[in-house]
């Protein structure tokens, strides 16, 4: 039996390979099931069958497409909260009230809620942070912006005797502005409003965004290809959902970095460490205590899984430097952006 953990063990090997094949990507085609279908050597109607009962018993957190935010004219932050124990749940139901929260973890630690915020412009953030910083039972705040990203992809392997590829990232400025937007007619930004939203596991997921847009389901595949050609999307796949297929523990491992080497092991990590789903360069805080830079979210079957992969890292790059390790305790949203809504 594949080593992936009691709670995947009733999957089946076509199960595995089906949701691999998800990982790496959906075929921008008119029925992408059945390309992957040919790749596997099965049927159409197996591959979409599986799909959906996969989805139904837990298996895919997501099925769609994955923009680029800062693309889109968005910008992200990265925040940690030390708050009052008995006042966490009333904080972190009050954090989840921002459209713009996409992702909030209790964590362990001085600093247990950390939560992304996306935002236009500074304004919004700063009127959002300053609620928060105002909060009851708030004790501290540390905003730890993105500066660089070099990977933001779960890519985790069902089948470990078959490892999948990792994708390459492109390892874009945070601060740059995209010239993107200005390829982006009315028309884009309804498709992409739309797509903010999952696909359905049918044989025709594009004809259906077609018909909502009145338009040939051709010219849906070609503004797709033109989103993933100008970065605007990322990808179209699937995300796993990691404990049910069996990686139960998860961490993100925040690392002191040399200034002069932390982008080399950043985009060395991006390309080489399968197990490492984000990877960014974050502004530190000294004044709060705070001196990390490198942020790797690591997973694993087991916490000692974890650590064995940090203390390889620590080891394999000289750069880095002290690590703090911040194991998820609860997920409070994990939500993905509604654009141009």
């Amino acid at each position: 039996m594949n080593d992936i953990s009691n709670a995947a063990a009733e999957l089946a090997n076509i199960d595995r390979a089906i949701l691999d094949a998800l990982q790496r990507g959906l075929p921008v085609t008119e029925r992408p099931f059945a390309m992957i279908a040919q790749e596997l050597g099965v049927y159409e109607r197996v591959v979409v069958t599986k799909t959906a009962a996969l989805k139904r018993a837990g298996y895919i957190r997501r099925l769609g497409a994955f923009f680029s935010s800062r693309c889109l004219g968005y910008r992200g932050t990265l925040v940690a909260l030390s708050v009052e124990e008995e006042k966490l749940a009333a904080i972190a139901e009050f954090v989840n009230g921002f459209t713009g929260v996409t992702h909030n973890y209790q964590r362990e630690g001085k600093y247990q809620l950390w939560f992304t915020l996306l935002t236009m412009d500074d304004a919004e953030k700063q009127s959002v942070l300053s609620a928060v910083e105002k909060t009851d039972g708030v004790n501290a705040i540390i905003e730890l912006p993105s500066e660089k990203t070099y990977k933001i992809r779960v890519t985790l392997p069902m089948n470990e005797a078959k490892p999948l590829p990792i994708p390459q990232e492109s390892g874009q400025p945070e601060q740059n502005d995209s010239d993107a937007m200005k390829e982006l007619d009315y028309l884009d930004r309804q498709l992409i409003h739309l797509m903010s939203d999952e696909l359905p596991v049918v044989d025709n997921p594009y004809d259906i965004l077609a018909k909502k847009l009145n338009i040939p389901v051709g010219e849906v595949l070609n503004r797709i290809n033109k989103y993933l050609s100008l970065g605007v999307m990322r990808r179209l796949g699937i995300v796993l959902a990691h404990r049910r297929a069996g990686y139960t523990a998860n961490g993100l491992c925040a690392w002191q970095a040399s200034p002069e080497q932390v982008d080399e092991i950043g985009a060395t990590i991006a390309a080489e460490e399968l197990r490492v789903s984000h990877c960014y360069r974050r502004q530190a805080d000294e004044t709060k205590g705070w001196p990390y830079t490198l942020y790797t979210m690591i997973h694993g079957h087991s916490r000692e899984e974890v650590e064995r992969i940090a203390a390889s890292m620590a080891e394999r790059y000289s750069g880095l430097g002290d690590r703090v390790m911040l194991y998820s305790v609860r997920e409070w949203k994990k939500a993905s952006m509604t654009y141009f809504g």
